[in-house]
């Protein structure tokens, strides 16, 4: 939110540009409230596009702690659980790679899609969250 915060007015003078905000299918899981408040909304006629990419899991080596502190358990608890719902609801079966990811953000970053503004795109391998 803050890098569009930051960005949006230079690109509302230069009267172009496109933000892809990355959101996750995880708003109809756990979890709900921080993904569902990063979407934003579109600034009609500016010719700046903001679009969404919203993947489910993700296989991210080493995974960013929340804090400095070695895991607890209940952490680890809660992140087992994460991951057990993501593989449910991923008709895949498995994580998403960072480089699948890419492909769908650079699609909406591109010049070439100035005609699809405000969109969510699920990257979730078929999942629902």
């Amino acid at each position: 939110m803050w890098c569009c915060h930051a960005v949006l007015p230079h690109m509302l003078k230069a009267g172009s540009g496109s933000i892809v905000n990355i959101g996750s299918v995880a708003t109809r899981g756990v979890n709900q409230v921080p993904y569902a408040a990063a979407l934003s909304l579109e600034p009609e006629s500016s010719g700046v596009r903001i679009n969404c990419v919203a993947p489910s899991g993700v296989n991210v080596t080493p995974v960013m702690p929340h804090n400095p502190a070695p895991p607890a358990e209940a952490d680890k608890a809660g992140f087992a659980r994460v991951t057990e719902q993501t593989l449910r609801h991923t008709p895949r079966a498995r994580f998403g790679e960072p480089e699948e990811l890419a492909t769908a953000i650079c699609f909406f970053a591109s010049g070439e899609v100035s005609y699809v503004p405000g969109q969510t795109l699920s990257a979730a391998a078929g999942g629902i969250g």
